[in-house]
């Protein structure tokens, strides 16, 4: 991963493998292509393997935007000794292993382990953290080491080494020199005992952390160097004449995720003596003897057990005719296995949709809907509206149309439940209440009544190739900075966020303004598994879709929206562009008089002039987003060369103190650059002191152009409000403004009811 570019390198496939041949040094496997994270291919698999803790990106940035892509995550975990043993961590491992592992334990769809007592482990996690337990599969690594003929070799065996140990009865332990791998009981059994037997003991490893006490010990034992030795540094060939050559190994640790020596020295028939704990007794079973790591008396007696000539040759005799290692062939089978065949579920039986489902109390505007929806929706054949009584009797009169009316009236669906006061709340808690009517189909298109279709379309838009389509149009999480002022229906997504991210799930933005298809059976499903959500006030098309993005992956595709005019033609998009438009959210202001729709008609005509119409509309809606783009393209680059000439950012910004009677404090670039044609985005910055007004009250903003002699030329007002921090305002100066003579853009903030009001002055770059 470069940090400086935000991607993961590339690794030539070829060449890696070469690498992995020891015929070229590892970084020349790298090419110059680079893959961000936003590129990586929808439904791939993210495999996070090796010691991935220590690297960047960290996993809770990380795997909440994998899981939006319908990326699938396997994490392979080796153990949990950080968090089990901290004592035997350095501080910044434990912290950087927490991180990675609770990301993991939340977004992964399955983790992989070594063995059983690490599957034990993890479990134990899930339920110690109240986190939904993700499927774990054991892969035990293979042991069966062997080097290509052609690859290069790293030196011979070191024949002072081996000297010094000729005909020595030694026994060998290998791993870093830390607290955790337990070197103290096999020095203190040689000190109490083994050394009287006649046995060696040699220690191969690095000397890491804290262990400055345990090597001067050994260094000062009166037989170190003749009976105790401590090597580091020894190569690959030295290790492994060392194994042919001990008559035992130890491995003392504490605690372990796998314990690879006690299988390298069982596959050189080595006998092996262990620690008696779990994963020691999976790992050697029966071929191995056991101690207590804290007990060097019952080291010496697993020693003493094998003393003879008799038991020692039975052990070797049993290791080598019946001990079998793991194969890293197996290992790599059942590795391809998890990575290329998901796991899935029983497909969902899918019958064609014919229903569409309404929750609403007008029935002007779905009056108004249904005749876009009965010409360009065939496949529709009944219509469900759950609906105020009056209504309900309202429609059954005067719907004429050619779909088959049920309405479900709101003492109906409450069942004599309390309806929330929250606008949010009860939007869910509705829909929540419809998915009990057996009125309603099990698959049916859930519509508001503003939803209209531009032109004919099929199922296909819902459901294709075997999956269902949900349609998104942002991240929630990026929500709070696409708002104004802050409302119920922004703090529902705020709990939304919390809901999905506390479970693992896509944090996508699903209330698309548009028509959606809905699966019965899972939304109940979701209920079912969260039976509290109904009356938590979360947004109920997020919510359902990004459960099924996750719970039904194989049957689910995510797409961006394809909805006109929502955003407003021409305003911001929020995060995701359209890549056609299907449907229209209808806005009534949107065919007034100086609006992008004035003059088409408001309500259903004929198939034939209402898509006409609607084509044009299209392209309206295209060249609007063009133009918008073009107009934010043209503000960041004045940003961009104002930060580049001048070293600070181009924004304004405004402070308001504490202190009653205080001017706010202002800061506004020298100059900026404005265009006559085009929309001009002005960035503004907000920060307020804890006991400022400013927190309460809204902000005015007085934006002047003005010429050398104060003369005003152009005025906007603008009020922004008080929980806002950034926003950006936009200004469309007249075709009558002089380009003869200097203009100034004079930019003043206050309190809207205060009189403190603070000035400043920018030069104005005027452009076409």
């Amino acid at each position: 991963y470069s940090v400086p570019r935000g991607a993961y390198r590339i690794i030539d496939n070829d060449r890696f493998l070469l690498g992995a041949r020891g015929l070229l040094p590892r970084r020349e496997c790298y090419t110059d292509e680079y893959l961000a994270i936003d590129d990586f291919e929808d439904g791939a698999t993210f495999l996070d393997i090796n010691s991935a803790w220590h690297t960047l990106p960290n996993r809770s940035y990380l795997l909440p935007q994998l899981r939006n892509k319908q990326i699938r995550i396997l994490v392979q975990i080796y153990d949990l000794i950080p968090i089990r043993f901290p004592q035997y961590m350095v501080g910044q491992t434990l912290l950087r292993f927490m991180e990675f592992l609770t990301a993991h334990l939340t977004y992964a769809d399955a983790v992989l382990v070594n063995t059983h007592a690490v599957e034990a482990d993890v479990k134990a996690l899930f339920a110690e953290l109240h986190l939904p337990e993700k499927p774990i599969h054991i892969v035990p690594l293979g042991a069966d080491f062997t080097a290509p003929a052609d690859a290069k070799k790293d030196g011979a065996a070191d024949a002072e080494i081996l000297r010094k140990l000729a005909g020595r009865k030694f026994l060998l332990t290998v791993g870093t020199i830390e607290p955790r791998k337990n070197h103290k009981v096999l020095i203190e059994a040689y000190e109490k005992r083994l050394a009287d037997m006649g046995y060696s003991v040699v220690i191969v490893g690095r000397v890491g952390w804290e262990m400055e006490g345990l090597v001067s010990r050994i260094k000062s034992n009166r037989n170190y160097g003749n009976g105790l030795y401590l090597l580091s540094g020894v190569n690959d060939a030295t290790l492994d004449a060392l194994y042919a050559q001990a008559h035992m190994v130890v491995f003392a640790s504490y605690t372990e995720g796998y314990g690879l020596p006690t299988i390298e020295s069982l596959i050189k028939g080595v006998p092996v003596l262990c620690s008696d704990i779990p994963v020691m007794r999976e790992v050697g079973g029966a071929f191995a003897e056991y101690f207590d790591p804290d007990d060097p008396d019952a080291l010496i007696a697993a020693v003493e057990r094998l003393d003879s000539d008799a038991a020692y040759q039975a052990k070797r005799d049993a290791i080598r005719t019946q001990y079998h290692p793991p194969q890293w062939n197996e290992t790599a089978r059942v590795m391809e296995s998890l990575i290329c065949q998901p796991e899935t579920g029983t497909p969902y039986p899918h019958k064609p949709v014919k229903q569409v489902v309404f929750l609403s109390a007008r029935p002007a505007p779905i009056l108004a809907t249904l005749p876009y929806l009965e010409a360009f929706m065939p496949f529709i054949t009944e219509l469900v509206v759950c609906c105020p009584e009056k209504m309900a009797s309202f429609l059954q009169k005067h719907y004429t149309g050619r779909l088959k009316l049920t309405t479900i009236t709101d003492d109906e669906l409450l069942g004599g439940r309390q309806l929330p006061p929250d606008h949010s709340t009860r939007n869910f808690f509705l829909r929540c209440l419809a998915m009990e009517q057996s009125a309603i189909d099990d698959e049916f298109i859930m519509c508001d009544d503003d939803y209209r279709p531009l032109c004919p379309l099929t199922e296909e838009v819902f459901y294709k190739d075997g999956k269902y389509r949900g349609y998104y149009f942002s991240d929630i999480a990026k929500w709070k900075f696409h708002i104004t002022a802050l409302f119920s229906y922004d703090f529902c997504h705020f709990r939304t966020l919390h809901f999905l991210r506390s479970h693992g799930y896509p944090s996508l933005q699903y209330s698309s303004h548009q028509p959606q298809l809905i699966n019965k059976v899972w939304y109940r499903e979701m209920l079912a598994k969260y039976p509290d959500i109904s009356v938590k006030g979360y947004d109920e098309w997020s919510t359902y879709f990004n459960y099924c993005a996750v719970e039904h992956a194989a049957q689910y595709e995510p797409l961006p929206y394809v909805t006109l005019s929502w955003p407003p033609v021409g305003g911001d998009n929020k995060g995701v562009f359209q890549p056609e438009y299907l449907f229209e959210n209808f806005y009534e202001e949107n065919y007034d008089a100086g609006r992008p729709f004035a003059g088409f008609s408001r309500s259903f005509t004929d198939a034939a002039g209402i898509l006409r119409e609607n084509e044009q509309k299209n392209v309206i809606a295209i060249r609007s987003k063009v133009i918008s783009e073009e107009d934010k393209a043209f503000a960041q680059r004045f940003c961009a060369d104002y930060e580049a000439a001048h070293h600070v950012q181009s924004q304004c910004a405004v402070y308001f103190g504490g202190e009653e009677d205080v001017m706010p404090e202002l800061g506004v670039p020298e100059t900026i650059r404005l265009s006559r044609s085009r929309k001009n985005h002005i960035p503004v910055g907000v920060s307020r002191a804890a006991g400022s007004a400013a927190n309460i009250l809204p902000i005015l903003v007085e934006m002047h152009v003005t010429d050398e002699d104060v003369t005003v030329l152009y005025r906007e007002t603008f009020t922004i409000a008080a929980q806002l921090e950034y926003t950006t305002l936009t200004i469309t100066l007249p075709d009558d403004l002089p380009d003869d003579k200097p203009l100034f853009l004079r930019f003043a903030v206050k309190l809207a009811p205060r009189p403190q009001r603070t000035e400043k002055v920018m030069a104005i770059e005027l452009t076409e």
